[in-house]
């Protein structure tokens, strides 16, 4: 039997850093580091397949960073080098650095969805976020895309961004759904500074009312800040990570998460020091790993899992931690589903849409009950 698992690949360089971004990237402009790069991460790739004894990967996802800073040619040979039995194959990209040709590599080398970090149209938003790009730069991206680009689109923005209001906003999404993208995602800023309660309250109901808008327009949301038009098209890699699924991450800065049959978590991150990742002989040694405990992953799974609409699958997960979720916190789910915010059946068990919402409180509340119950 074939053994498969997903893969992310991180791209960790960009040509400025965003003001919003928490991922791990280095402002590199000069391209001598790409080609090693690319040669370390296809040693990676192969290294996992071995250790996990895996036949071929399920979705692939390159992210970072700034994919698109790469050129074609090197975008094509990692993608290329990749078995070919992947359903989903995506690529990040930010529309100022999309052009024809990256567009003709990535179909040619087998990827099929294209996410393009578009934030925002407003060049006074952009400005404000250190965003490199401009309107005029990113309907220039799309009118190629339009042209050259026969995968899936899913196109990104951030509801909360400084200079930001319900107006604007509703205006980018306005012409993003009159391109009709197979996907949008819209995601709530997560502030790196403290923000006042009146500024929170405001940018939340910015945020519901850009909600509304898309489902308005037939994007039918499937997880907390995911929507995809008319249902299809759902971010398959994505889900790997909210159904907590087996996923290897390769690169600097790149987390992958494998569950053991004990119910053990095995996570490893690749080291930030690029000099010291692209020179390891040992590609072991290139990756931090911790081992984590049922308890940890169990949380981690309920975590991730309520993000999505349906919520946590309980066979799913009983078949991973040999234990119902419904035995661990019963309390809770008791508590929550006679206030209407929770419902679950012999399946799953799912946060109703006032109560996804509430996510942080219901987390609170489960993990505060799955510590006295399991004697953590």
């Amino acid at each position: 039997m074939q053994r498969s698992s997903s893969l992310y690949i991180h791209i960790p360089f960009c040509a400025s850093r965003c003001a919003y971004c928490d991922f791990f990237s280095t402002i590199q402009k000069k391209s001598y580091l790409f080609k090693p790069y690319i040669e370390c991460v296809l040693k990676d790739i192969h290294f996992f397949a071995e250790l996990y004894s895996i036949d071929y990967f399920n979705t692939v996802y390159i992210g970072g960073g700034t994919p698109t800073l790469l050129s074609p040619e090197n975008i094509f040979h990692l993608a290329s080098s990749i078995d070919k039995k992947t359903k989903e194959f995506t690529i990040e990209g930010n529309p100022e650095d999309i052009t024809k040709e990256h567009l003709i590599a990535f179909s040619n080398s087998g990827i099929n969805r294209l996410s393009l970090g578009i934030q925002s149209f407003s060049n006074y938003v952009l400005k404000n976020e250190n965003r490199r790009g401009s309107k005029k730069q990113t309907l220039k991206a799309l009118e190629e895309i339009a042209v050259y680009w026969k995968g899936i689109l899913s196109l990104d923005f951030i509801a909360g961004l400084r200079g930001q209001s319900i107006n604007s906003l509703l205006e980018d999404l306005k012409l993003a759904t009159q391109m009709k993208p197979e996907h949008i995602s819209l995601y709530e800023l997560v502030p790196h500074s403290k923000q006042d309660e009146k500024t929170i309250t405001y940018n939340t109901k910015m945020w519901e009312v850009g909600a509304k808008f898309l489902e308005k327009e037939g994007y039918v949301r499937y997880e907390v800040s995911n929507f995809s038009y008319e249902g299809k098209h759902e971010c398959l890699h994505n889900k790997v990570y909210w159904q907590l699924d087996n996923y290897i991450g390769v690169g600097g800065g790149a987390t992958g998460n494998i569950i053991t049959e004990n119910g053990n978590g095995i996570r490893f991150t690749g080291i930030t020091d690029l000099e010291n990742y692209l020179k390891v002989e040992d590609r072991k040694k290139a990756y931090e790993w911790e081992k984590i405990s049922p308890t940890d992953m169990m949380k981690d799974t309920i975590m991730m899992a309520f993000r999505l609409i349906k919520g946590l699958d309980r066979k799913k997960f009983e078949k991973h931690f040999d234990i119902d979720i419904c035995s661990i916190i019963p309390k809770t789910i008791s508590i929550w589903e006679e206030k209407k915010l929770l419902k679950f059946n012999k399946n799953f068990v799912t946060l109703e849409e006032k109560g996804l919402f509430l996510l942080n409180s219901f987390l609170c509340d489960a993990f505060i009950e799955m510590d006295e119950n399991l004697h953590v």
